[in-house]
């Protein structure tokens, strides 16, 4: 039979591993194909803002800004390009637009199943059957741009009145993509806020936060993989 004191410390310690779990654990609902583990093992990877046509908010050019950091710290000497009319290779699409890929993913209700239950924290396994026309389209982009993987990364769409209050809150969806098969590997959806303090706004707080979500979230799928 176990001591009081013993058992006590055996809850204790339990607690402590539960709290250190759910401190690494994005705060949102995730799923993962069953065939990834979490690793971009040395492909180019696609970092692709899903956004409305037009002019990008403060929180969507800062979440592309910080994406080097992010990516860097996630895994060291990743390469990565932006998938965006910047980038030259755009031209090998032969006129078909990028505004099309936003289309078809916000449209296809399969990209969006494993945002569903807003409440969890629960990473799921599910392998998602993307349309044909999505499917088709990002193993175009993967062609034309010389890319392997794509980040898809779509803010909830929140816009301060001014600029830069005192408090940013959207949510961040992060969707992963093999371009070679036209997969989706891994989704994630997390509620985040940005408070805006000396060193930064309330909207580059809001992106880092985004990327951090995003970091323990791949970091959860590299624990689960044998």
């Amino acid at each position: 039979m176990l001591r009081p004191c013993r058992v006590i410390l055996l809850l204790a310690a339990s607690s402590t591993l539960l709290l250190s779990c759910a401190s690494a654990r994005p705060s949102g609902p995730a799923q993962v194909h069953p065939g990834w583990g979490g690793t971009f093992e040395g492909r180019t990877v696609g970092l692709f803002l899903v956004a409305p046509r037009g002019p990008y908010t403060i929180a969507q050019f800062e979440a592309v800004s910080q994406a080097a950091p992010a990516l860097e710290q996630l895994e060291p000497g990743l390469k990565w390009v932006s998938v965006d009319s910047g980038n030259h290779k755009v031209k090998r699409l032969g006129g078909w637009d990028l505004d099309s890929l936003t289309d078809l993913l916000i449209a296809d209700s399969a990209v969006w199943v494993g945002s569903q239950g807003s409440d969890s924290q629960m990473l799921r396994t599910r392998e998602p059957r993307l349309s044909e026309a999505t499917g088709a389209a990002l193993r175009r982009i993967g062609a034309a741009m010389d890319v392997q993987m794509l980040i898809a990364l779509r803010p909830g769409g929140a816009k301060n009145p001014k600029d830069s209050l005192e408090a940013f809150e959207d949510p961040a969806w992060f969707g992963i993509y093999d371009l070679s098969t036209g997969t989706q590997v891994y989704s994630l959806m997390v509620p985040i806020k940005g408070a805006r303090s000396a060193s930064r706004s309330a909207e580059t707080d809001w992106a880092r936060e985004a990327w951090v979500a995003f970091e323990k979230g791949i970091k959860e799928v590299r624990r689960r993989t044998p």
